[in-house]
């Protein structure tokens, strides 16, 4: 009778180890961060001069820059989901100690990665690469399930997203420009969108050779970048900090990578070392990335000393507030 009562209790904790371990998995975004972010690799990686494996993982006709430029923004997710529940977050509660960060409901970033997941799952299908396909798909249900157990625990006192955001917003001079930064951004992306689809490649927005395959995807990657910018320009230095971090990081890793390869392949008398690239779309990522960054750098970093001590005092407060209340009852 003892050993079946200690069986259970073994059985108990390791259920009870199970619970913590996937819970935890759940608050966490790094796990579904890491596999956006390696998916692109893999697919780089898939170049291996095989035709038949390659038409499983990549666009068609290949153009290894469409590839780059999707390691760019998978690294971005990346290191944004290392930073957005620690750096941002700490200096967010430096500058406004006073403000509810829940005031929205769901992260932007947590709503970007599971709409590009979701997206690139549907063209990647469209296009026939079954193995991206199926990444893809992996790291859609993970995005969901997150979304939905974010979604499960927001606190009842807390409303949706746009009912509670427009008493409780960051309306400062650098929030309301990171806003019209990102306003102008999701419109500009629309003009690459709606181009045609025959080609040939605009010189200014396109590379060569020209992949109708490839133009699908990263058509699809820019209207998930317009949408969650607009999203998120409604409270970018709140609960929006970490989508905009992350527009910053994949603006500088999107834009310097469009650099090096189109310099390289133009010394190498390539197809993709057109100068119009160079002074097209390159620089419009390049300084979405740098401003945003300058930004966020500046909004954050005069008033930490001066909120720090905000910080400080106020527990203080509390405490007399509440022994106040005690002598009363």
């Amino acid at each position: 009778m003892l050993d079946e009562y200690h069986f259970d209790l073994q059985n108990v904790s390791k259920i009870q180890k199970i619970q913590t371990i996937l819970t935890n998995i759940l608050h966490n975004r790094r796990p579904g961060a890491f596999l956006i972010a390696l998916i692109p690799f893999i697919v780089l990686l898939s170049n291996t001069g095989n035709d038949n494996i390659q038409r499983l993982f990549r666009a068609y006709p290949y153009n290894i820059s469409y590839e780059l430029m999707t390691c760019a923004v998978g690294s971005a997710v990346l290191i944004t989901a290392f930073l957005e529940n620690g750096l941002v977050q700490n200096q967010i509660k430096a500058i406004v100690p006073a403000r509810e960060l829940t005031s929205i409901a769901l992260s932007p970033f947590m709503i970007f990665m599971g709409m590009w997941s979701i997206i690139q799952l549907i063209l990647n299908a469209v296009n026939g690469t079954i193995v991206t396909s199926i990444l893809w798909g992996i790291s859609a249900v993970v995005s969901i399930i997150k979304l939905v157990h974010e979604f499960h625990h927001i606190p009842q006192n807390k409303s949706l997203w746009i009912f509670s955001i427009f008493s409780n917003i960051d309306r400062s001079c650098m929030a309301y420009a990171i806003r019209i930064i990102l306003v102008i951004f999701a419109i500009g992306l629309w003009i690459p969108i709606l181009l045609p689809w025959e080609g040939p490649p605009e010189p200014f927005v396109r590379w060569h050779t020209f992949s109708l395959q490839g133009e699908l995807l990263w058509r699809g990657t820019f209207a998930c970048f317009s949408l969650c910018n607009i999203l998120t320009a409604l409270d970018p230095t709140g609960a929006g900090a970490g989508y905009t971090a992350f527009m910053a990081a994949q603006g500088i890793f999107h834009g310097t990578v469009m650099l090096i390869d189109n310099r390289i392949s133009a010394s190498n008398h390539g197809s993709n070392g057109n100068a119009e690239h160079a002074w097209g779309e390159i620089p419009f990522f390049l300084i979405l990335g740098l401003s945003l960054s300058i930004l966020l750098i500046t909004r954050f970093r005069p008033e930490s000393k001066q909120s720090t001590i905000m910080i400080e005092t106020v527990p203080d407060e509390i405490v007399l507030e509440s022994s106040s209340t005690s002598e009363k009852v």
